[in-house]
């Protein structure tokens, strides 16, 4: 498995955004859930954060409804998850 997945990738992201006096409920995903065709394959330790990521738009999937949270994260991808960050 790459190190460059997306699962990975945001495990910071959340808590950068609680520690810098951001939204606590956007922090907890806000009761969202995870709607992918493939969402069983999320990991245990990112279930939460992929919450959060797709409850406040970082995130939105790729084709045919999937996530694809193992799978390899360009560098446009990962720009693309910052800027949206940026302007949270």
């Amino acid at each position: 498995m790459d190190d460059r997945n997306l699962q990975k990738i945001l495990q910071p992201i959340p808590r950068y955004h609680s520690r810098h006096g951001r939204d606590r409920a956007v922090e907890n995903g806000a009761g969202a859930g995870i709607s992918f065709r493939d969402n069983k394959k999320v990991s245990a330790y990112a279930v939460e954060t992929i919450k959060w990521a797709t409850s406040t738009g970082l995130i939105s999937g790729k084709s045919n409804s999937k996530l694809d949270s193992r799978g390899y994260v360009t560098r446009a991808e990962f720009a693309a998850v910052l800027e949206r960050f940026s302007n949270m």
